[in-house]
């Protein structure tokens, strides 16, 4: 069972990893905007769309976070837990010791878009990062073409570190990246 420290709120989302009766939600929101996702997103497994698919996955996203593996987490309206999913986010790629590094990745749902809900979850999930898991950086990718995204993370204090040239297969090419981070003004070792 997952600690609840894991889940997360802003005044307007409740940011939480996913529980079992979720699946079906889960798989709606992919459904729901896969034609938008499949342009961003890399080739997605077998039965990714259905709920039995996420009905397996649920289980494996929580063991990770509880070994402070990962956190994937799912957005829904505050007050209303088991509404439709309004987007994922999560760190992955956590690595310790003299780096504290992790990589975000995010999604939000077509309908949920221009109302700064993204803004808000990454702030959050950064102040978790950076509080919560004592990291030192967090880091993100956008196609250069994003600007959207690239409007949230620059007005959370993500600078561009780099441009990756065919970087990451989604959409079913090699893409190029604008490499972001954010680093913690705390200059505290690793581990305190």
């Amino acid at each position: 069972m997952r600690p609840a420290v894991f889940d997360l709120e802003t005044p307007r989302l409740r940011i939480r990893l996913p529980r079992p009766r979720d699946a079906a939600a889960i798989a709606a929101y992919y459904l729901r905007n896969r034609a938008r996702f499949d342009a961003l997103d890399p080739p997605r497994p077998e039965g990714f769309f259905t709920e039995a698919f996420w009905a397996e996955r649920v289980e494996a996203l929580s063991n990770e976070a509880a070994l402070g593996l990962s956190y994937r987490w799912f957005l829904f309206a505050r007050g209303d837990d088991e509404g439709p999913v309004l987007g994922q986010i999560s760190l992955t790629n956590l690595v310790r010791g003299p780096l504290q590094s992790a990589t975000v990745g995010y999604s939000l749902d077509a309908a949920a878009e221009g109302q700064g809900l993204m803004r808000e979850t990454l702030g959050r999930v950064v102040q978790f990062a950076f509080e919560g898991l004592r990291l030192h950086r967090v880091e993100a990718g956008h196609l250069p073409d994003n600007h959207r995204s690239a409007k949230v993370l620059e007005s959370l204090g993500f600078e561009v570190e780099g441009y990756a040239p065919r970087f990451l297969f989604v959409g079913g090419a090699w893409r190029d990246h604008v490499r972001r981070a954010r680093v913690c003004t705390r200059d505290a070792p690793p581990g305190t």
